[in-house]
């Protein structure tokens, strides 16, 4: 089978998910779960493999949102990315985007002054503090309150998925192109 093949069984129950938004929503494969709200055709990239600091930071914010929001219940760090990128699209405003570019450009501008790894948390905390991300945060949490058992479908369907998928794709990388994806 094809790589391409791959990415495409990877985001097929992305795919599913978003009939359930805005058609006009695509997704492909990036490095980690970004979103591009500004763009006519929306774009939301779904990482394969993503950096675990990162990872681990944004989960541990979103599991302090549902406490926030009263919200019971388990959810994988996918799932909640997923919804907080569809939320970047639903509450996006260009002012908003020129503020968050500005706190993004100043961040990075200070964090490439301070390299030590042990800044990196008050780094990810400044970030996920800025007012699209705090936006978009809202927007995921409203939709899992109002929908939290077609979360929890969702949630299902895409470990299933990864499940299926992700253990051939990495033989696959393996084979075609001699690289371990987990090393």
């Amino acid at each position: 089978m094809k790589t391409k093949r791959y990415f495409k069984l990877f985001l097929k129950p992305y795919n599913i998910i978003l009939k359930h938004f805005d058609q006009d929503i695509r997704i492909s494969i990036g490095q980690k779960f970004c979103c591009f709200p500004q763009l006519e055709e929306k774009e939301i990239e779904i990482p394969i493999f993503e950096n675990a600091n990162g990872r681990n930071a944004f989960y541990n914010k979103m599991q302090k949102r549902l406490k926030e929001y009263k919200i019971n219940g388990n959810f994988s760090s996918e799932i909640l990315s997923f919804l907080h990128e569809i939320g970047h699209i639903y509450t996006y405003t260009r002012i908003n985007e020129i503020k968050y570019n500005f706190g993004t450009t100043l961040l990075q501008e200070i964090q490439a002054k301070f390299t030590n790894p042990k800044y990196l948390n008050f780094f990810y905390n400044c970030y996920f503090n800025l007012k699209l991300e705090k936006l978009a945060d809202k927007w995921a949490m409203e939709f899992i309150k109002a929908n939290q058992e077609l979360v929890e479908q969702w949630q299902d369907m895409l470990q299933e998925n990864y499940n299926k998928v992700l253990p051939k794709f990495i033989n696959h990388m393996k084979i075609k192109y001699h690289k371990d994806l987990l090393a």
